[in-house]
C-alpha cells in the first residue's frame, strides 16, 4: 500500500546524508565525469591536459616535495582504510579524515587545480565507499554518518575552491611579471627587457 507522507519530517538524517552527497557528487564528481568522456572521444586531448597540468604546477616545487606530499596522503589514506578491531587507536576512525584536510590544503596550494581535482575525487570516493572501516556502527550511527558526509561537503569545497585561487593567482603573476617588460603605450619590451638581456 501506498504510505502517506503526511507528517513526515523531510529534513531527517537521511534526507540530510543524500542531499550532502548529492552536493559532493556535483562539486567533485561531474568535472572528473565530464574530463572522462572528453578523453574517450578525443584521446588526443591528454596531451593538452598533461601541458595544463604541467603549468598549473608551482614552479617551485619539486621532485622531493611531491614524493612526500604523495606518501603522507597514501599514509593517511592506509590509516583510515584500515578494518577496525579491538587493538585500532584513534588513527583508524574518522579523526584521520581530518587529518587528509590540511594535506590537500598544501597540494591545492602547490599542484594547482587540475591536478588536486584529479587526485581528490578518486580519493573521496574509495574513503566513502569503505566509510564502514573508520565509522563505528553504535549508538547515534546516523548522526556520525551525517557530520562525516558534512566533512565530505566542506573539505571538497575548500579544496576546490583553494587550488582554484592558488592556480589563478599564480597565473596573475606571471601575467603581471610579464607585463612589466613591456611598454603600456607601444606594447614592446622596455628598457627594463633590455637591461635583462645584456645581464
Amino acid at each position: 500500500s501506498r504510505q502517506s507522507l503526511a507528517g513526515l519530517n523531510p529534513l531527517n538524517i537521511r534526507t540530510l546524508i543524500n542531499y550532502q552527497g548529492l552536493l559532493v557528487s556535483g562539486l567533485t564528481g561531474v568535472p572528473l565525469s565530464y574530463l572522462l568522456i572528453r578523453l574517450i572521444r578525443h584521446p588526443r586531448y591528454i596531451k593538452g591536459l598533461m601541458s595544463q597540468l604541467r603549468a598549473q604546477i608551482d614552479k617551485k616545487v619539486t621532485a622531493f616535495e611531491f614524493v612526500v606530499w604523495f606518501i603522507a596522503l597514501g599514509g593517511l589514506l592506509v590509516m583510515l582504510l584500515l578494518p577496525m578491531n579491538a587493538n585500532s587507536s584513534i588513527f583508524s576512525t574518522n579523526y584521520t579524515l581530518s587529518l587528509l584536510m590540511p594535506v590537500m590544503l598544501w597540494g591545492a596550494m602547490r599542484f594547482g587545480y587540475k591536478l588536486m581535482s584529479l587526485i581528490w575525487t578518486p580519493v573521496l570516493l574509495v574513503s566513502i565507499h569503505f566509510f564502514y572501516h573508520y565509522i563505528p556502527v553504535q549508538e547515534g550511527y546516523g548522526i556520525q554518518l551525517a557530520i562525516t558526509s558534512s566533512s565530505y561537503l566542506v573539505f571538497s569545497f575548500v579544496v576546490t575552491y583553494m587550488s582554484m585561487l592558488a592556480t589563478r593567482q599564480r597565473a596573475i603573476n606571471i601575467r603581471s611579471r610579464s607585463q612589466a617588460f613591456l611598454d603600456p603605450v607601444v606594447h614592446m619590451p622596455n628598457l627594463r627587457a633590455l637591461s635583462r638581456e645584456l645581464a
